[in-house]
């Protein structure tokens, strides 16, 4: 994996030059970590929308259970 990496970061280098090839590999790095970060926070909200949703869900099977059997006691 590690050597797969650096022949990946060499022939961007060879293909480009040093300068221009360290500065796509920069802004390639900086675009990957966006975009992981931006579907880490999606996660996360839809982890949190998910509890909500449930805790809302069980709290309403719960209040009816409580009214039909106060209807039928």
């Amino acid at each position: 994996m590690l050597s797969s990496m650096f022949e990946f970061k060499n022939s961007v280098v060879r293909r480009f030059g040093p300068i221009l090839g360290y500065a796509i590999l920069v802004v390639g790095g900086l675009a990957v970590l966006s975009v992981l970060w931006f579907l880490f926070k999606s996660l996360i909200k839809l982890a949190i929308a998910l509890a909500i949703g449930a805790i809302l869900v069980f709290g309403a099977i719960r209040l009816y259970e409580i009214i039909c059997s106060k209807k039928t006691g």
